[in-house]
């Protein structure tokens, strides 16, 4: 029988790490060359949840693209969104309160690398998605691992390995390059698969002599 008690304090100690993240013109032209990037790889007219929202930011420019928008957040971040009449909800993006497969298209920005476990993230957002992830990750070859509320900030083999794990399809892949030609994001968009099968081989059957 599995004892949540203690996990539930640690998550409690872990969220005193959440910080706010005000909008600034760095992260909002970064996000809006990610998400041009994904609407010439999907389909139009997606239902699009960001988890790790912040302050909605990315409301207006997934919009523009013609996808429907909805976001999670906590903290100031939430008040600050919703003060801004954006579509911005308080929630956990580990526990989401949505049944499964409601959503085309789970976003997430800067957000995974916060999660205090990648894979259960990657494992929640497959339940509600009805096909499609996007990922957008800060690469540690410019931002360094670590840091407050950055328990994964994860080269890319270690990233796509957890997608393998959880039930996710690498489709589409890039780099994004800073003013320094460094790594400074990783950008993924996944779809849905099997996770792998584990299971050792039947035994093979020697064949019988005649």
């Amino acid at each position: 029988m599995r004892n949540y008690k203690q996990i539930d304090q640690y998550l409690d100690m872990l969220e005193e790490d959440v910080y706010p993240q005000p909008q600034d013109e760095g992260h909002t032209l970064l996000a809006n060359r990610s998400i041009g990037w994904l609407s010439t790889h999907l389909p139009p007219a997606l239902t699009v949840l960001d988890v790790g929202a912040g302050e909605g930011f990315c409301q207006d420019i997934f919009l523009a693209y013609g996808y429907s928008y909805a976001g999670i957040s906590l903290g100031e971040d939430c008040v600050v969104a919703k003060a801004n009449g954006k579509n911005v909800h308080p929630m956990d993006f580990n526990f989401l309160t949505l049944e499964d497969e409601t959503i085309d298209l789970v976003y997430s920005r800067h957000s995974l690398e916060h999660s205090f476990s990648p894979l259960i993230s990657l494992l929640e957002w497959r339940r509600v998605s009805r096909k499609y992830l996007a990922v957008i990750l800060p690469a540690p070859e410019h931002y360094k691992p670590g840091g407050r509320n950055h328990p994964f900030v994860l080269y890319r083999e270690q990233w796509l390995a957890l997608f393998e794990i959880a039930g996710w399809k690498i489709e589409q892949a890039y780099m994004e390059l800073g003013l320094d030609k460094e790594i400074w994001e990783y950008w993924y968009i996944c779809s849905k698969t099997d996770r792998p099968d584990y299971s050792p081989p039947p035994p093979e059957v020697e064949d019988e002599e005649n």
